[in-house]
């Protein structure tokens, strides 16, 4: 009878079974290790790969801003759109007036006071029945502290 005997097969079979166990696993970890990059990876290279000229004219005044056609649809979908509406919303004054009628009484509320900024291509349209303020200091400043 030969040393080792079954003893030797059955660790031969285990030894193989281990060795390809450690080879799938470390397959499947490579496969998640690329899946986690390309979901990190590609979304900001297409962030770096897009054209801040397409967003915003450099040209683009206050005044213009003002004179905006209304539109009170909802915009932002794309990235450009966004961050049009948020280099826009940077030119308008927080003591800009927009007009509220409630209660059939007319109020020109500063900008500065409500709480979702309208979007600046609504700035003309007729007024608006309703308004959601946050009321900080009369100089528009955000508090120092935390208000309680």
């Amino acid at each position: 009878m030969s040393s080792g005997g079954p003893f030797r097969i059955l660790n031969g079979l285990l030894t193989r079974i281990h060795t390809l166990i450690r080879l799938a696993l470390s397959f499947v970890l490579w496969a998640i290790l690329l899946f986690l990059a390309v979901v990190v990876l590609v979304p900001m290279l297409l962030l770096a790969a897009r054209g801040p000229a397409l967003v915003l004219p450099s040209n683009e005044t206050r005044e213009q801003i003002y004179n905006l056609a209304c539109s009170k649809g909802v915009s932002g979908g794309s990235l450009a759109e966004r961050e049009l509406i948020w280099r826009r919303r940077l030119l308008v004054e927080l003591s800009h007036p927009i007009r509220v009628v409630l209660a059939s009484q007319p109020y020109d509320i500063p900008w500065g006071y409500y709480a979702s900024r309208p979007n600046p291509t609504s700035l003309n349209c007729p007024p608006r029945k309703m308004a959601n303020l946050e009321y900080w200091i009369p100089s528009l400043d955000a508090p120092e502290r935390e208000v309680i």
